[in-house]
Parts: C-alpha cells; sequence; structure tokens
C-alpha cells in the first residue's frame, strides 16, 4: 500500500472554504460552517466526499426498526413543500431533500418526525462530487436518540463524509444489513443494546465538532484508532470521488467490502453498504479495500503508512483501577465488570467505557465475575477465600464478602476460582484447592448439600451453566458435567484436551471448551460427544485463553499468544483471519465477553486496559445470566 501523504498547502475556493479535488490536510471543522437558522428548530448539514462538496445527492432520515432483525428502517421524512429543501417522494414511497451545489441542506421543523426514543440516522445517496453524478457515493451519520419535539438534543448542525460514515457503520453493524436496513427486535434489553450502539457512534466520530475522527474517546479514558479510521475513510473517498461504478477505486472497493466477506459475495452497491460490510468482515481483502485509496493526496490524515492486519476498530481504555485485568462480564445495561487480581479490585465502565462513580471497588486478589439478573456482580477472591458482591451501582451487598463452609466438617471455600448463575439465580463456586463446587443462594447462604464434589472436579477452575442447569467445568484434561441434581458421581466427562482454560454454552446446548496448549477450540453435543470437525483450528488462534458466544450463535475466543481474538461459526468454520483480529492494542488477551450492542471486549492481561472491538459481533442477551435462565444463550435479544 502506498503511503498517505499531506499536501503542504491547499488552494481554497471562497469564504465557505471548500476545498478543490485532490487537495489533502487534517479536516478542519472550521469549513463545515452551518447555515443561517430561521427562527424554528431545524436541522442544518453539509454532505462532503473528501473535500469535495456533493450536490445533487438525496438525503433520507431513517430510524432504525423496532418490529425485528433485518426489517426495513423506517423512513421518518414527510411530504413538505416549503423552504429552500422541499421533500421528494421516491419509488418506494420515502421522502428525501437534495443537497444544493454547496452539498448543504435543511431540515425544516414539520418536515420530519419521529418519536421519543427512536434512534436516527442520515443516510446520502448519489450527487456530484466533482467528477460527475455518481450513483455509487452512499454515507452515513448516526443522529441518535429522537428527543422530545422530534429535537435531537445537543445537534443543530452535522458534518457527514466518510470518517461521520465509518462511526456510524461500526457502531450500528450489529442491527445493519445494509445502509437502509437497520433494526433490533423491539424487546426491552435490545432496545437499550442498540441506544448504547448509536451513543458508541459518538467516541468514533464528533458530531458536535464535525469532520474528524478523535484520539480519544469523549470520557477521557479511551485512545481511538484515528489513523485507522482515517485510513478506512479514505478507501471510501477514493471511490466516492471517482466516475463511480466501474472506476478502478470502486470496484476494489465495492467488489471486496461484500456481502459476505468471501469470493462469493454480493458487491457492495454503495460505499455506506461497503462500509458495513466491512464492520461485517474486518479481515477480509484488507489489502485490496485499503488500496481504493488515493495513493497521494490522501484527503484524511493522519492515516497509517502500512496495511494493517485487519480493520478491526478497537477502543483501549484504561483507568478506573484496571491493573492486569483477569476478567469480564457485561450486565443487562451494557456496564462492564473487570477484575483486577493485582490491584485488588473490580473496575466497573459504563457502556461507552466511561469510569463508573467510586471505582474500583475494593475486593481482595479479585479473580473470576458473574452477574446476576439485579445487574449484582459476584466475583471470587482467589486467595483470600471469599465472595465479594457488588450491586448494581457499585455498593457491597449486605453480608459481603461471603465465606462459606461444608457441613459436617467439610472444608471451607479454598481458591475459587470460576463463577456462575443458575437458572434459579444460585450462585456456583469451583472451589478449586479442594475440588469441590459450592452452591451459595442470592442473599450469599450455602445451600444445603453444598459443596458438592465428584472424581472429575479435580483442578477445575472455569464454570458455565446450561438452561437445563447443568453445570460444565474445565479441568486441563478433560471437560466435566455435574448434573442439575448435583448428584455425588460424575454424569458425563470426556478427555482429549491438553490444557483447557474457560468453557461456554451456545444457544444449540454445545459446549465449547479452549485448549491452551494445543491452540484449539474444541466443540461437545450436550452428550459429552465431540462434534464432527471438532477440534477446531486456525482463524488464529494461539494459546487461547478465553471465550464467549455471540448473539448469532459464533464463538469468540481470545488468545493471549499472539493478542489477537479469534472467531467461528456455529459449526467451528474460522472467519478471522490466520493471524485473528488484533484490534484496540490488545497485549495478553485473556478473557472475553460480547454486549448487548455487538461489541467485544477483551481483557489484556499483559497491560493495564481491555479492548473494545466496536460492532465486531452481533449483539446477545446480557447478563449471561438472562440468557440462562430465558434458555436463550447465544442468540439475540
Amino acid at each position: 500500500m502506498h503511503r498517505l501523504r499531506l499536501l503542504s498547502s491547499c488552494l481554497l475556493l471562497s469564504l465557505a472554504v471548500f476545498f478543490v479535488t485532490g487537495c489533502s490536510a487534517s479536516f478542519d471543522p472550521s469549513l463545515s460552517s452551518p447555515l443561517a437558522q430561521p427562527s424554528t428548530a431545524g436541522l442544518s448539514a453539509s454532505l462532503f466526499g473528501g473535500r469535495q462538496p456533493i450536490g445533487g445527492a438525496h438525503i433520507y432520515m431513517y430510524a432504525a426498526d423496532s418490529t425485528a432483525y433485518g426489517h426495513a428502517s423506517d423512513s421518518l421524512l414527510l411530504a413538505y413543500s416549503g423552504g429552500s429543501y422541499p421533500s421528494t417522494e421516491d419509488a418506494n414511497g420515502n421522502y428525501y431533500v437534495t443537497t444544493g451545489s454547496t452539498g448543504s441542506f435543511y431540515l425544516s421543523a414539520g418536515q420530519y418526525a419521529c418519536s421519543v426514543g427512536q434512534e436516527v440516522f442520515l443516510y446520502a445517496i448519489g450527487g456530484n462530487p466533482g467528477s460527475g453524478t455518481n450513483a455509487a457515493a452512499g454515507l452515513l451519520s448516526v443522529l441518535g436518540e429522537c428527543g422530545s419535539n422530534s429535537s435531537f438534543p445537543g445537534v443543530t448542525f452535522v458534518t457527514i463524509n466518510e470518517i461521520a460514515t465509518v462511526a456510524a457503520a461500526y457502531a450500528i453493524a450489529g442491527y445493519a444489513v445494509d445502509a437502509t436496513h437497520v433494526a433490533y427486535s423491539g424487546t426491552t434489553l435490545a432496545k437499550t443494546g442498540i441506544a448504547n450502539a448509536f451513543a458508541n457512534a459518538g467516541n468514533l466520530y464528533n458530531i458536535s465538532v464535525g469532520g474528524v475522527a478523535p484520539t480519544t474517546t469523549p470520557g477521557g479514558n479511551g485512545t481511538v484508532p484515528q489513523a485507522l479510521i482515517n485510513s478506512i475513510a479514505n478507501s471510501l473517498a477514493g471511490c466516492i470521488n471517482s466516475t463511480g461504478v466501474g472506476s478502478g477505486a470502486c470496484n476494489l472497493l465495492l467488489n471486496n467490502a461484500n456481502s459476505t466477506g468471501s469470493s462469493g459475495g454480493a458487491a457492495a452497491p454503495d460505499t455506506a453498504t461497503a462500509a458495513i460490510n466491512i464492520a461485517h468482515y474486518p479481515g477480509y481483502a484488507v489489502a485490496a479495500i485499503m488500496a481504493a485509496a488515493p495513493s497521494i493526496s490522501a484527503p484524511y490524515q493522519p492515516s497509517l503508512d502500512a496495511t494493517p492486519n485487519d480493520l478491526t476498530v478497537g477502543i483501549s481504555f484504561t483507568g478506573g483501577g484496571i491493573s492486569a485485568p483477569k476478567d469480564i462480564a457485561i450486565d443487562g445495561a451494557g456496564n462492564v465488570w473487570i477484575t483486577n487480581p493485582g490491584g485488588n479490585d473490580v473496575t466497573k465502565l459504563s457502556p461507552l467505557g466511561v469510569v463508573a462513580t467510586g471505582s474500583p471497588f475494593s475486593a481482595r486478589d479479585a479473580s473470576f465475575v458473574a452477574v446476576d439478573t439485579s445487574n449484582q456482580a459476584w466475583v471470587t477472591s482467589e486467595s483470600g477465600n471469599e465472595i465479594f458482591a457488588f450491586t448494581s451501582t457499585g455498593g457491597t451487598v449486605s453480608g459481603s464478602p461471603f465465606t462459606p463452609t461444608g457441613l459436617l466438617g467439610n472444608p471451607v471455600l479454598n481458591n475459587p476460582q470460576g463463577i456462575a448463575i443458575d437458572t434459579s439465580g444460585d450462585i456456583l463456586v469451583a472451589s478449586e484447592g479442594n475440588a469441590e463446587l459450592f452452591k451459595l443462594t442470592s442473599a450469599g447462604s450455602n445451600i444445603l448439600g453444598s459443596p458438592y464434589n465428584s472424581s472429575c472436579m479435580t483442578s477445575f477452575s472455569a464454570l458455565a451453566i446450561d438452561p437445563s442447569n447443568d453445570v460444565w467445568s474445565t479441568s486441563p484434561t478433560e471437560v466435566c458435567e455435574t448434573g442439575g441434581a448435583f448428584v455425588s458421581t460424575l454424569e458425563t466427562t470426556t478427555s482429549g484436551l491438553s490444557g483447557a482454560r474457560k468453557t461456554a454454552v451456545d444457544g444449540s446446548g454445545n459446549i465449547w471448551a479452549v485448549d491452551y496448549t494445543s491452540s484449539a477450540v474444541t466443540q461437545y453435543s450436550s452428550t459429552v460427544n465431540q462434534n464432527s470437525g471438532s477440534p477446531f483450528t486456525g482463524g488464529g488462534l494461539s494459546s487461547p485463553y478465553g471465550i464467549a458466544i455471540d448473539g448469532l450463535g459464533y464463538a469468540w475466543v481470545a488468545n493471549e499468544g499472539n493478542s489477537s481474538v479469534s472467531r467461528f461459526s456455529n459449526v467451528g468454520v474460522a472467519q478471522s483471519p490466520s493471524t485473528g483480529y488484533a484490534g484496540g492494542s490488545q497485549s495478553g488477551s485473556q478473557n472475553i465477553a460480547v454486549d448487548g450492542s455487538g461489541d467485544v471486549w477483551i481483557t489484556n492481561n499483559n497491560g493495564n486496559s481491555v479492548t473494545e472491538l466496536i460492532g465486531a459481533g452481533a449483539p446477545v442477551i446480557t447478563p449471561l445470566t438472562a440468557g440462562v435462565q430465558e434458555g436463550k444463550l447465544g442468540t439475540r435479544p
């Protein structure tokens, strides 16, 4: 890939300060001044392809549909004949406005109507960016949640360009089929997930400043991959600032940023859908997609000097006590709970990565974490032989920390590791030091008969529970199942592993176990028969440690060996490249979780950070306990 360079100077066209074709510099927000505002409320915007204003483009306003995933978005523009930008009806009965020659447009009050809580975005298609009309020029910008009187608080002017498109495409990728099909199921959890996703676009693009990708998140503790975002935007610009479909740049982009991330996929019809496809398949045809960018005078700087490993957009978060983090879990609001053994505490981040008030929360030698349906976080203390519990706001649950002991002289909790919550809300804890399984009530009391033991509970650490209340654990050489009745003898076991770490259960009842030693992932049926083709390799697996299942049943694996994550289909087909997905400055990737927006979170055990891969996965029901209790593991909310 050619190095993308800055030009030292540019020729200004007018007081509007638009750049001539090919001129390049870091985008200056002052170049996008809003039109004079009428006395009534409205929305003013300018549309750019690279440095070029796009005249004659059609602007649509859509809201994410709340009927079902895959549905067409809801058109919000109304029939309107007044003002300089009247509405026009297209062949599908949707209304649009047309940009002026300077790329500007204005939506008057009464020209659109949205309901409070709807998640809204703008979609631009076609127009002339200076080289003639380009039907493949598609751009997006997230407006966010509709407020009262069809307003968007704090938003009166929008710059729509390729950076805005990248931010929107990645943030809403978990809900988008293409640029006009953005939808969710309408459940309470799904509404929370999509609201968080739309808000997350603001971590990649500041709508109030306009035109630029930031270096840090608004919360101040997240590092944004500015150069990568600019590079992807430059590839979109290469197609937009061309003659369109058939040009070299558009051929490279649209054919490679296709619908399946494979050689048989359908070409993207426009650059907005291409951006969404890249977010879905960030490891496919990376060099070809990057080659669509201008080799000189690329509009967005700084950009990458070389082709990246993959096109995952990852934010690295620090602060709040994050120190050599180990485990991670997501609650029902999308908050992220992280254990820090080295810091003897637990960190809580908001869905946007902002450190929660009071975080970190003290928890001696915090090891593993699970969240219940009340959004309380339960944490094992490895050397403290106790269990901490925190309320949804970080307060200490009454009685915490808990130190359960067995009846009739049974051993106390010893070196607790994995923790999980069953269908009744009871807490299961792996007591590795004495090879027993403790079961506590939601109030932290030891349940009659607990602890349980079995011949398979030898050096076991990780736990997972299925909707039948069977408990699955791993020891280095086997996966162990203990029935919901906690019989005293082993129900089922299987060998063949050499260094098992974490385990997870998918929506079909399959059990996934990562093998750290052999760099493989093994999938078993619910009767612990090894499934066809298993163990699975490839996809960048390298000393895998953690595993999580997303809302489409795909398995996400954190690779400690090469600081990356791998993705496998529900039948074990590797979907990540041979080097894994390495975005977000991962370092010793250890444990992993998927949130209700489809973002993938990873603990960086070799660093004091966690990574969020924006829109990389499919939204999943959170907390994991809710999926267990509803019988909907590995499904979208």
